[in-house]
């Protein structure tokens, strides 16, 4: 029997890889679902990312292994191991990784209206920047 066409289903394996400096991403999905890009993100050890932000598309970190921490312009947020977290559409953010270790991640940018172009660097209001 075929599978309902509203229904998607893709292989787990990472279609293509992207070196980041601060992280391995593993692209596993990426098309014009509500689930815009599915990745599987190795975190290296103490390294982090920019703040920025997606004005679009939710995102979405569950921690496979290790620990992560998302910053904000005002917070810092801990996830631990098996726990996930929710970043909306437009909130700057940023994850860091404070482990010795790699930690794994599985991010998931929820927003059909999402493209490369919708990630914008966070500018603090008062003119600076978050360096």
């Amino acid at each position: 029997m075929a599978c309902d066409p509203r229904i998607s289903v893709w292989p787990v394996a990472a279609s293509r890889a992207v070196d980041k400096k601060h992280a391995m991403y593993h692209v596993i999905h990426e098309g014009p679902t509500l689930f815009r890009m599915v990745l599987r993100q190795e975190l290296r050890p103490g390294q982090s990312s920019e703040i920025h932000l997606h004005a679009q598309a939710a995102e979405l970190y569950i921690v496979l292994r290790g620990h992560l921490q998302i910053r904000t312009e005002s917070a810092v947020c801990d996830v631990p191991e098996g726990h996930a977290a929710l970043v909306p559409a437009g909130v700057p953010h940023g994850v860091n990784n404070p482990c010795t270790d790699e930690s794994t991640l599985s991010v998931i940018l929820m927003g059909a209206d999402y493209t490369k172009q919708d990630v914008h660097p966070y500018k603090e209001p008062h003119g600076g920047n978050n360096d």
